[in-house]
């Protein structure tokens, strides 16, 4: 029974391995964790979308580099997570192939067969979207809502005050004639200001 155990204890360990350091050849066979497209050039172009995306990793199959990626990033207190991948991507130049396909024009299902074909040429893997996707054009419209005008009320209230009290200076201090209002004029004879 004992001899069970210890089999048993030895292919567990095994499934669960994790790898400590990568030598730049192997670290280098993994994707790019961050990979941005221009934007500005994306989205001046008419009609031009830009997406940020983030991506889970998945194997369908046993995959030598899949596995490399899971073990190397189960060591989290070290290594970041490569098995999730970030990307930046100008759908209009890099998918449009998969526009062209897509009638229903969902970005998320574009971008996804998009992002997988090409992992799957470079490095025979795939992935799904793990969140939602962010994307951005030269049409859409910013919406102001009551915290940005609260915030801006708040800011152009400290540059009034400030623009006054630079003008009570520069007006009423330096004139010995007026003595300017009592309380912004204290003076600590101690520091002499």
């Amino acid at each position: 029974m004992i001899e069970l155990f210890l089999i048993f204890l030895f292919f567990l360990d095994g499934g669960f391995a994790i790898i400590y350091e990568l030598n730049d050849t192997e670290y280098n066979k993994m994707p790019p964790m961050f990979r941005l497209e221009p934007y500005a050039p994306c989205v001046e172009e008419p009609g031009g979308v830009y997406c940020a995306v983030e991506l889970t990793l998945v194997a369908d199959d046993a995959n030598p580099l899949m596995t490399m990626i899971q073990e190397y990033s189960a060591r989290r207190e070290m290594h970041f997570n490569h098995s999730r991948l970030h990307r930046g991507i100008c759908v209009t130049k890099t998918c449009k192939d998969y526009l062209s396909q897509n009638t229903s024009a969902d970005l998320k299902l574009v971008l996804e067969g998009c992002l997988n074909d090409s992992l799957w040429a470079e490095y025979n893997l795939k992935s799904k979207l793990s969140s939602e996707v962010l994307c951005n054009d030269l049409d859409n419209k910013m919406d102001i809502d009551f915290g940005d005008i609260a915030v801006a009320v708040i800011c152009l209230s400290i540059v009034l005050l400030h623009v006054v009290g630079n003008l009570y200076d520069f007006f009423y201090v330096p004139n010995k004639d007026r003595k300017g209002m009592y309380y912004l004029n204290l003076k600590l004879k101690s520091c002499n200001l």
